[in-house]
């Protein structure tokens, strides 16, 4: 869950804060760096497109890739697909935050659910750290290309995170065992224990043997 938190963590500076800096270092004008408040839309919206580990490892590499376009952008020069780029990072990162969190629900018992969100929310706050702080000083030292790259590579652990994480019974999985379990305690059990009981088989004979007799005597019901 700490691993989850982190990689989950990162892009959310990404796109807002530390994206905006970069924004008004670069020039860019007051007007578009306002307009970029609306990329944290998806975080309040959080879009959920499926189930679990699946959806997770479909998310995270279009993740990581759009930080990549994110770093590789100018928004000096070309702001529009900038902005498009960390539209992209936090649409990705809001659907990976969904799941994420479906995946915590299905896979801890209701005892265990506060550590693991516990630890969720340790990583996280560690990657908030990385992803704004830690990327704004190293953009002093190597440039807001090589800063975010960075970021974007720590990403691209999110599916190795997803390949190690165990994969959660499916709700249809656990209505079957719950049906299977309620047949077995109603139905096959005190069906079984009274076929082991002396003389049961001699008493089914004998309804069955009433049944018939019953049918003979009343005759047939068709014309």
């Amino acid at each position: 869950m700490a691993a989850y938190g982190f990689v989950a963590g990162l892009p959310l500076p990404l796109s807002g804060f530390t994206f905006r800096l970069w924004l008004s270092e670069g020039g860019v004008s007051l007007a578009v760096i306002g307009l970029t408040a609306n990329i944290g839309l998806s975080y309040s919206l959080k879009f959920h497109f499926g189930r679990r580990r699946g959806w997770l490892l479909a998310i995270q590499p279009l993740l990581a890739g759009a930080a990549v376009l994110l770093a590789l952008s100018n928004p000096a020069v070309a702001p529009v697909p900038a902005v498009a780029a960390a539209a992209l990072v936090a649409f990705m990162s809001a659907s990976q935050d969904i799941v994420v969190d479906a995946w915590r629900i299905e896979i801890f018992p209701p005892r265990l659910q506060g550590a693991a969100m516990a630890a969720y929310v340790w990583g996280y706050r560690a990657a908030l750290l990385i992803s704004g702080a830690g990327a704004i000083k190293s953009a002093d030292i190597i440039g807001w290309h090589g800063a975010l790259l960075a970021v974007a590579a720590l990403m691209a652990f999110g599916p190795v995170v997803t390949l190690l994480a165990p994969e959660p019974r499916a709700a249809a999985q656990r209505a079957v065992a719950r049906f299977a379990a309620r047949l077995t305690s109603a139905v096959i059990e005190p069906l079984v224990e009274f076929l082991t009981r002396p003389g049961a088989w001699l008493i089914l004979g004998f309804v069955a043997c009433l049944g018939c007799a019953r049918v003979v005597a009343d005759g047939p019901v068709w014309p």
